[in-house]
Order: C-alpha cells, then structure tokens, then sequence
C-alpha cells in the first residue's frame, strides 16, 4: 500500500484502504491485498517534492461506502468528491461549489438520510490534473 489514509471495515472483515497509486486497497480477512483503481499511478512514489506529492494527481484520501455499496472517494490531489465501484470505475460527483473549484476535499461522511459531508483543508488551488 502507498499512504494509507482511511480504512473502511465491512461485517465478513474485509478492509478498504485508500491507496496513493489513485484507488483502495481491498483487504480481504485472510490478509490478501488488491488494489482497485480506474489506472494504477505511480505518481506519489514517483513525485519530485513534497508540494507535488500531495497536489498534483490523484490522492484518494477519506473514503465512506455509498448506498449501492460503492465507495465515495475524498480525493485531495484532484480536488474532486469521487464515487468508485468496486471495479475501478470511477465518476466524479462534485468538483465546484457555488461554481468555484471546491479545494482540497479531505473527508467525507455519509449520514443515515444518504447525505454527503465533507471536510475541505483549503479552498486555494493548487495543482489540477
């Protein structure tokens, strides 16, 4: 795993990890791990600085399951609130509000009426993908 952030358990004891390399984890109960992303990226591993590491691409970081059982992805490199099946694949559900670039969306929550709650570190933008 690459900076794991967010860890999500499900009842059989399958863990969720969010993954640097632009997905999660699945950690099944018997320790087995597989990375489920759209495109496997090397970019965290890979980045020249700290700055670029954690604001240029991908960087999934809170994760939540959605109702359908998907999982919401708070991703802090692209500034997007993300749902992700488990597949890989991924659409984005919000990357403005009030038509300006939301920032750096860190956490998210999904409450017992299905709404969404994030936590933003900053609205400055820094470096889109």
């Amino acid at each position: 795993m690459q900076r794991p952030e967010c860890i999500l358990a499900e009842r059989d004891g399958t863990l969720w990890s969010a993954d640097a390399r632009g997905g999660v984890v699945r950690i099944a109960s018997d320790g087995t791990q597989q990375l489920v992303a759209s495109t496997e990226q090397q970019n965290f591993s890979g980045a020249q600085g700290e700055e670029a590491r954690f604001t240029k691409d991908t960087l999934p970081s809170g994760l939540a399951f959605a109702d359908n059982g998907d999982i919401l992805i708070a991703n802090y490199g692209t500034d997007l609130l993300e749902q992700m099946s488990r597949s890989g694949e991924t659409v984005t559900l919000h990357y403005n509000i009030d038509g300006k670039p939301m920032g750096k969306v860190n956490f998210l929550l999904r409450d017992s009426k299905n709404r969404i709650w994030i936590t933003i570190s900053t609205r400055a933008v820094t470096g889109r993908v």
